[in-house]
């Protein structure tokens, strides 16, 4: 049978950006994923221009998975599109 996959997500409020915490809290939660939960697979999706979450993704080992464009509006009332990572145990172990 296959393994679990699980979806990575986060949030964070304007005092706390840029300060290094969802890098390090993802880090440990994709660890906990691997190691303890067994999973086959971890991804994550983020808006097209969030660019600290993309960093996040690469950070974290994950691969550009896929773009969905113009498939939803931000708090701005702008069309943007979704990027979707995704990192399979056997990555995760060679990183």
């Amino acid at each position: 049978s296959a393994l679990p996959g699980y979806l990575l997500g986060y949030f964070s409020d304007v005092d706390h950006l840029r300060q290094g915490y969802i890098t390090e809290a993802a880090a440990e939660v994709v660890r906990d994923l691997f190691e303890t939960c067994g999973a086959g697979r971890v991804g994550l999706g983020c808006d097209d221009p969030n660019f600290a979450s993309q960093r996040v993704a690469e950070s974290l080992g994950m691969i550009r998975e896929g773009h969905i464009r113009a498939d939803q509006r931000n708090a701005a009332r702008s069309v943007t599109g979704s990027l979707f990572f995704g990192l399979l145990r056997s990555e995760y172990a060679a990183h």
